[in-house]
């Protein structure tokens, strides 16, 4: 049966690394007919925004990961409950069973979830936040930051939709900003998961991902000028 491939952005490098020849051979197969850039040679690493391993991995995966490619593990089959949950630093799994349009759809998601689809830059920032809510106020970590939202660390999130207002603190940058809860990313047992979705493979930590409002942009723009000059004010189109 003939596999119909759906196209992906032109452009897109993908490293295939430590896989059998078969395997190897029909993804690469796959990946270009879906568009991408397919490298074969690990000292590409520095062009590739994906790589495809063999799970469970070997020393390529840290330093794959250190250099920035997102990484998709690449199983013999299904597994037992017919889904993969890849473990840190994968952010997805497929399996040489896996459809083409699957497989296409899965690279896709990572890829674009990591760069083309976000309306505004996300900046890696390190910062102290007071998030406050109905009934309490929450102190941790600002992990990541745009003008749109940010990603706080926490153990203890407020519910998906609460509203809830950040400040800095012991920080120059001064201002609050209002905003809402997306989602919230948390343990069941001990795997860690979105509990909006909880079958969706996650490479990230315990906290809450908080959507800004509109008025909150003045504050949010110097804090990014603050916490990550390099990058400050940089949105991207939505593709």
């Amino acid at each position: 049966m003939s596999e119909r491939l759906t196209q992906s952005a032109g452009g897109n490098h993908v490293l295939l690394a430590g896989l059998p020849t078969a395997s190897q051979e029909r993804l690469s197969h796959i990946l270009e007919s879906g568009g991408f850039v397919v490298h074969l040679d690990t000292r590409d690493n520095q062009a590739c925004s994906l790589a495809f391993l063999q799970l469970p991995g070997g020393p390529e995966v840290a330093v794959l990961f250190s250099a920035g490619v997102r990484l998709i593990g690449v199983a013999r089959g299904p597994g037992r409950d017919g889904l993969l949950t890849p473990g840190w630093p994968f952010e997805a799994a497929v399996h040489g069973e896996m459809a083409a349009e699957t497989i296409l759809q899965i690279t896709n998601d990572v890829f674009f979830r990591n760069t083309g689809t976000r309306k505004f830059q996300r900046h890696l920032v390190s910062a102290e936040v007071l998030v406050e809510g109905p009934e309490r106020i929450l102190k941790t970590t600002l992990a990541n930051l745009s003008l749109g939202g940010a990603f706080v660390r926490t153990l203890n999130p407020f519910p998906t939709g609460c509203a809830v207002q950040l400040r800095l603190i012991d920080h120059q940058a001064a201002g609050e900003a209002q905003g809402q809860v997306l989602y919230a990313i948390g343990f069941d047992d001990e795997k860690i998961m979105r509990t909006d979705q909880p079958d969706r493979p996650l490479v990230t930590h315990p906290g809450m991902a908080i959507r800004f409002s509109e008025d909150a942009e003045p504050v949010v723009t110097q804090w990014i000028r603050q916490l990550a000059p390099a990058g400050a004010d940089s949105p991207e189109g939505l593709h």
